[in-house]
């Protein structure tokens, strides 16, 4: 049901660009990506008088991509794909677009955020994850990505000294 409304909404938005981006904000292997790479082979398939590109704007937890798209002045057709950062990067001072820029189209999927550590650490579960009076650092995709959110939160509710490690993208943070 979620494709068929986002076909709908497509041929409403696109009737005469041949060529429709769809825009990534973070870097290849992550989750977003991956939804991307999907969708572009959905769409292709159902809509093939259109092309579909991903294109990839990737820096500052997604903000790059989405001000790009909110400011498209070649006024191409293009879609951003992207995840909650969205609209925690509406916090950002330098965000530079407003929610009331876009236009939801489709909630394409969602993603829990787990807490995972190397099998070999000393704090390999929760007991012993609360317990330990160390400083700790989590990995993350950038500020104001899902992943930093996460680990704000969890800090936040646990009182854990942690402290963030931002990586260029999720699929860094998460290697």
């Amino acid at each position: 049901m979620k494709l068929l409304g986002l076909l709908f909404a497509l041929f409403t938005l696109t009737a005469s660009a041949e060529t429709i981006q769809i825009v990534v904000p973070y870097t290849a292997g992550g989750v977003v990506d991956q939804n991307a790479r999907v969708l572009e082979k959905a769409l292709t398939k159902r809509i093939p008088e259109h092309t579909f590109v991903i294109e990839y704007k990737v820096g500052a937890g997604g903000m790059l991509a989405a001000n790009a798209v909110a400011k498209n002045n070649n006024k191409e057709t293009q879609l951003l794909i992207h995840s909650s950062a969205f609209v925690t990067n509406l916090f950002n001072k330098n965000a530079s677009y407003a929610i009331s820029d876009f236009v939801p189209v489709a909630i394409l999927g969602q993603a829990p955020q787990v807490l995972i550590a190397n099998r070999d650490n000393e704090i390999n579960s929760w007991q012993k994850l609360m317990s330990a009076n160390k400083p700790m650092f989590y990995g993350t995709g950038g500020i104001g990505t899902a992943m930093w959110l996460s680990g704000e939160v969890f800090k936040d509710i646990t009182s854990k000294d942690m402290t963030p490690v931002h990586y260029k993208g999720e699929s860094a943070a998460l290697a």
